[in-house]
């Protein structure tokens, strides 16, 4: 486990558990041709939710997400998603 930006725990890269508890989330954001992407694995009502949004100026945005019982899981997908937008 290694500490992160202000102190967060992280774990393989991620966010600890304990951090996603606490309120912390982690994100991914880019800008593409198509829009900017923002990527999100959060923890919400006891559950691990990976959310997708992309924007773009003057285009209805589109959105989605998933909930996850298991961190392992959220994290699979959350790196699903960022693998669609290098």
């Amino acid at each position: 486990m290694s500490t992160g930006e202000r102190g967060a725990a992280r774990t393989g890269g991620f966010l600890s558990l304990e951090a996603l508890r606490s309120g912390m989330r982690e994100q991914y954001a880019v800008q593409r041709s198509y829009g900017t992407v923002v990527v999100e694995l959060a923890f919400e009502n006891g559950h691990f939710v990976v959310s997708q949004r992309i924007t773009k100026p003057g285009v209805e945005s589109t959105s989605t997400s998933k909930t996850h019982a298991l961190l392992g899981m959220a994290h699979e997908h959350f790196s699903a998603l960022v693998r669609n937008h290098p």
